[in-house]
């Protein structure tokens, strides 16, 4: 008889792992792209003369590509061609399990919700139970029977998160597996 196999064997490979999350948390600024403060920046460049001495602003400082943007760019197109392969579902949980996360506040106070060294993030099982159509007030009443000495709701609630442990882990083995196939067919060739 062979040992089951675990859900967490069959996640993806380091490398397309790191490449998603490269792609989540860190292509824009391999790419050189603008920040979030782009109006401030904005009036920066238009505003006439010198900046603190430095080149004149505008037309100027046209932007050069380093070999580094280019090999960026080129592994945001991988990225970006296999994503477009999957459903939006499946990029939702892409995106939720190796995005930025959630502000490090609300990533404490959900934090019970991850098992330790279960590498699921906390936001991928706030959408799995979002489509569960499970309420935080919900997910909350389960925590506090958790803590609490209960008897019967904790082990009720118990029984519940490892449920839903389960439902993210299946959802993302499922957008991982269709990740990894897109990555097998053929690329398509922009215009």
């Amino acid at each position: 008889m062979t040992a089951p196999t675990s859900l967490a064997s069959l996640r993806l490979a380091p490398r397309l792992e790191a490449d998603l999350r490269w792609y989540l948390c860190e292509s824009e600024g391999a790419l050189g792209l603008r920040s979030s403060f782009g109006a401030q920046l904005a009036r920066a460049e238009a505003a006439p003369g010198r900046n603190k001495g430095s080149k004149p602003l505008g037309a100027a400082q046209a932007a050069e590509w380093t070999d580094a943007q280019l090999a960026a760019v080129d592994r945001a197109r991988r990225v970006e061609q296999r994503l477009g392969a999957l459903t939006r579902p499946q990029q939702r949980v892409l995106a939720a399990a190796y995005g930025p996360g959630l502000p490090r506040e609300a990533e404490r106070a959900w934090s019970w919700l991850s098992a330790p060294g279960s590498g699921l993030s906390v936001v991928l099982l706030l959408l799995v139970a979002g489509r569960q159509h499970l309420g935080r007030r919900e997910l909350r009443a389960w925590h506090e029977a958790i803590r609490g000495d209960k008897g019967a709701a904790k082990v009720e609630a118990g029984k519940k998160l490892a449920a839903l442990r389960q439902d993210a882990e299946v959802a993302l083995v499922r957008a991982g597996r269709g990740y990894e196939a897109a990555g097998r067919e053929p690329l398509r060739r922009s215009a």
